[in-house]
């Protein structure tokens, strides 16, 4: 369907309003995850990430990115870097930007209280929005 084409997934774990509102935040950055299978693409990726403002995170390869999809813990949750790292339990060793292997790193844990805790920043449900729409239509 794209002969030649380098997938990379980025950008979509994260609420829009959010990604506008927490461009270039002092402090610890919002983290970004990313996923994919080229290890150049990932670069070009991890790049545009930075220029926006942002903290990328190498998850691993693109098969990783379901651990970021909707209703999963780190999803929109407004997460920095640092703790998306920590909870992907992203090492030097085992992955992530410095030591990107598809496939090695390690399977995060669905148990930390801390991000159990987390709620999605600035994330309204589709059942919300439909209720919403009906009740202006009349």
């Amino acid at each position: 369907m794209f002969p030649g084409a380098r997938w990379v997934k980025a950008f979509n774990s994260v609420y829009f309003k959010t990604l506008e509102s927490e461009a270039h935040r002092s402090g610890d950055r919002l983290g970004i995850p990313l996923a994919g299978d080229d290890r150049d693409a990932l670069e070009v990726a991890s790049r545009l990430v930075r220029d926006a403002g942002f903290d990328p995170v190498i998850v691993g390869d693109l098969a990783r990115g379901r651990e970021f999809e909707p209703n999963t813990p780190p999803y929109n949750t407004g997460m920095s870097g640092e703790k998306l790292r920590q909870y992907f339990r992203i090492t030097s060793a085992g992955g992530g930007e410095r030591g990107f292997v598809p496939g090695t790193v390690s399977e995060a844990s669905w148990t930390v209280p801390e991000i159990q805790s987390l709620k999605p920043v600035g994330f309204v449900p589709a059942r919300a929005k439909r209720r919403r729409r009906a009740e202006r239509r009349g």
